[in-house]
Formats: structure tokens, C-alpha cells, sequence
């Protein structure tokens, strides 16, 4: 298989970009809840390439830290019958609602964003990422409040 897919636990693919995140921002405030964990760990397995899929979560990470100065970023997963879910909350400068359309677009960048450095790439990335993973990648954002990102990942074992 081109992609190189393995077995991956998605509790340690958080725990992983977080190291990896503390070596690239060590100012982070990335703080990961693992209190909705489930019970059984198998609901916790995704079938994935973990390079890719580490890429992505650091990305939405990294983008959590920068737009909000390191204020706190909240992490959880949950599992639902049949997907497992990462959020990602900061508490940063958001995404202005009339631009929320065009975060995919790659180059984009949001007109709030111009004391940050970027190049408008991350977002696409990410999003086709989870897309050959079948999973999915909502955004939500709320003007000086924060963004929060979901990424929905099928479950191996149903």
C-alpha cells in the first residue's frame, strides 16, 4: 500500500504531537483531557499513516498556539459508536465569520491574521490529510474567541 498504513491509537498520536509540539513552541499551553476516554481501547484505533496523521494534528495544533499567544488549547477525544473525535479549542484571535468559507482555499489567510507569520497552507493540508483517512475536519469559530477543530476519524473496530 502506497499510503504505508499501520494500526494507530489515536490517544498516542495526541500524546506524540504534543511531545512534538513541546520541542517546536515550548511556551505551548497545550493541555490534553483524557478523562472521555473509552473504556474498551479499541475504540480508540484508527487504520492510518502516522506520519501524515501526526502532520496534521500538529498542524491545527501549531495554528492553536500561534493565533492565540499560547493561551490555554484544550484537547479531548471522544469515541462514538463508530468515529473518534479530536477537539481542539484555543482561545486565540478566530477566524472573522464572513472568512470562514475560505479557510481551505489554499493561500488563504484570514485579514486578522497579518501579525502572524504563514503562508495559508496548513488548513488544505490538514483537511486532505483527514480526507484520504476518510475522516473529517470542521472548524468553528467564534471572532476574538477562539476556533475549535474536529477531527473525525473512522474507527477500526465497530
Amino acid at each position: 500500500n502506497r499510503l504505508n498504513l499501520e494500526i494507530i491509537r489515536t490517544d498516542e498520536l495526541l500524546i506524540e504531537a504534543k511531545e512534538m509540539m513541546d520541542q517546536l513552541v515550548p511556551s505551548n499551553n497545550i493541555q490534553i483531557n483524557f478523562n472521555l476516554l473509552p473504556e474498551n481501547p479499541l475504540k480508540l484505533k484508527v487504520r492510518g499513516n502516522k506520519e501524515l496523521l501526526r502532520l496534521a494534528i500538529n498542524n491545527i495544533l501549531s495554528n492553536a498556539c500561534k493565533y492565540s499567544n499560547n493561551k490555554p488549547v484544550f484537547v479531548s477525544l471522544v469515541a462514538t459508536h463508530n468515529e473518534i473525535i479530536m477537539n481542539i479549542k484555543d482561545q486565540g484571535i478566530g477566524i472573522p465569520p464572513s472568512e470562514i468559507q475560505y479557510i481551505y482555499d489554499p493561500f488563504f489567510r484570514a485579514s486578522n491574521t497579518k501579525a502572524y507569520d504563514g503562508y495559508g497552507i496548513g488548513l488544505p493540508l490538514t483537511r486532505n490529510i483527514i480526507r484520504i483517512h476518510q475522516g473529517s475536519l470542521e472548524v468553528e469559530s467564534v471572532a476574538q474567541q477562539g476556533v475549535t477543530v474536529k477531527i473525525k476519524l473512522p474507527m477500526l473496530f465497530v
